[in-house]
Formats: C-alpha cells, structure tokens, sequence
C-alpha cells in the first residue's frame, strides 16, 4: 500500500462525509488501488458510509469481521489513520493514485497486446490498445454516484429547456411526424432502420443525415458498408439539387440541370458529413469514431 493511498484511506476513515463524496466524483474507486488490501479497506469504508453504519477505527474495523486479518489486521487501519491526509490536500493524493491506476493499465494493455499478435490481425490489436488509451486519458471508466436529487433536477432542467425553446429532447430527423414519435436523435440513442429491399432506407438515412449535418449544423459519420462515399453524395446531390437521379445516372442531364447541381454542391460542401467506406468490421467502426470525436467532440450522429 502505497503512502497515498495510507493518505486517503486515513483520510476517509476520519472525515467519511467529506472525503467519499469527492473521491467518488474524482473517480477513485477499489480497483484504482495498487493491491486487495487498500481495495477491500475502501470497499469497507464507502459500503458503511452508503448504508449510514458506523464508521471510524471501531466501526470500520467490526466490519471487515474476519477479513481485517486479512489486510494486516488493527495495526494497518492505524497506520492509515497516523497517515491520514486533510480533507484539503484530498485532490493531491487522488491524482497521483490516479496516475498509478493509469500507469498499470497501459502496462496490462500493452503486455496483452504482445500476446494477442500472435493469434490476432494486427488491426484487431491496435484497436483494443486505441480504446484502452482513449479511455484511460478521457477518463471514462471514471465511477460517479448520482442521487436522485441529481437526477430529477438533470430531466426537470432539460424538461424546462423543451418547454422554453426546443420542444425534442434529441436532434430533428427533418420528419415532424418521426420527431414527435421518437423527440429526435438523443445522444447516446440506437437506432435501428429496417425494411424490404428497395424500401427506402437509404433514402431515409440519407434525408436524416442533411437535416441533421445541413439544417442543424451538426457534424455526422457515414459508414458506407454497401454504397460507397461517391454514391451517398451524388444521390444526396440529387435530392438537393431537385434533380433527376436517373438522369444523373445515366449521363442524360438537361442544361438547367446544372445550375441546380451547383448549388446543391455548394452546400453540401459545406455541411460537417465525414466518409469512410473502407472499414468493415466493428472494432475499425470504433477505432475511427473515436479518431473523429477527437478532432470534433461535437460528433452527433454515427451512421453505418
């Protein structure tokens, strides 16, 4: 155990109102310790503090019942207790266990990754190496305790944004009647568009991913696993210019054809839609999603 890690589990045993709540936001949780003995304290500590039970050196230590044995018994939650850190220096030592935790995970991913080349494509590996790095660095495996104080404000809040301002919860599919079944494309939402061959699907996504790109100016990956980038823009050319896809098709356009096609090009140019029609399998879709929310955070849809 390290002498950080003695500074916050010292620090939790004495001030468990003030330190856990913080700890939980920043993240800290029982596998971000180095070993079972910090961890299986920690558990203790925040298990007696959610249920109201008693705390302390006494309490804490009742708890573990005939596991303190197991993290060194009495004396270790004395030591934690000697080294404990103030309230005020919490941040400090939550970062640099933090970092440790970071450290060991892209240690374990690299040395899984040197196993996995021998048996795995490589683009298999880099993907898994990719996703372990972006979610160490975005901090996303960061754990956060919300009541249900947090909770009902959060919907009341976008409740009273709906009732002021926009009346969907998500973005508009450009469809009124699809808008008001769905409340639009909300963040974190699935979608699945299904139906016969030559139904209209692709037309549909396609209509989707204007409204979304050109009339809400929202950036939007296309994935294009039967069309390629060429075909999803000259028929989106066609739907905006107004012009005959046939035409378009066959080479058969008519002079005032052109002038339509220019200013729909014009457009579309302008519009945030990002293509990539050469990956095919799920992990190079998340690999590069996660490359474009990098250099456009503001992603809002991802079509495949």
């Amino acid at each position: 155990m390290t002498l950080e890690e003695t500074a916050i589990l010292g620090c939790a045993l004495q001030w468990p109102d003030e330190s856990l709540p913080f700890l939980t936001e920043a993240g800290i949780r029982a596998d971000t310790f180095s070993h079972e003995i910090p961890s299986l304290i920690f558990t203790t500590i925040a298990t007696a503090w959610l249920a109201k039970a008693p705390g302390g050196f006494i309490g804490i230590a009742t708890a573990l019942g005939d596991r303190l044995a197991d993290v060194g018994g009495a004396a270790t939650l004395q030591t934690a207790i000697e080294g404990a850190a103030q309230p005020v220096t919490l941040p400090h030592y939550a970062e640099i266990v933090k970092e440790g935790h970071a450290k060991r995970r892209l240690a374990g991913a690299l040395k899984a990754a040197y196993k996995q080349l021998t048996t795995e494509p490589t683009g298999a590996v880099l993907a898994a190496i990719e996703a372990e790095i972006s979610s160490i660095a975005a901090g996303r495996d960061k754990a956060r305790i919300q009541s249900t104080k947090e909770i009902v404000m959060s919907v009341l809040g976008s409740l009273n944004t709906r009732t002021n301002g926009s009346k969907m919860a998500g973005l508009s599919t450009g469809i009124v009647r699809l808008d008001e079944e769905t409340g639009g494309i909300r963040t974190g939402g699935y979608w699945v568009i299904a139906g016969p061959t030559k139904g209209g699907k692709s037309a549909l996504v396609r209509y989707i991913v204007r409204a979304v790109a050109l009339d809400q100016a929202k950036p939007v990956l296309v994935f294009g696993l039967e069309m390629s980038s060429d075909d999803t823009v000259e028929a989106m050319l066609a739907t905006e210019g107004k012009v005959s896809a046939s035409r378009m098709r066959d080479g058969t356009m008519h002079d005032m054809d052109f002038p339509k096609l220019t200013a729909a090009a014009n457009n579309l140019a302008l519009a945030p839609i990002f293509f990539r029609d050469d990956v095919y399998d799920l992990a190079g879709i998340r690999s590069y999603v996660r490359q474009v929310k990098a250099i456009q955070p503001d992603l809002a849809v991802v079509v495949v």
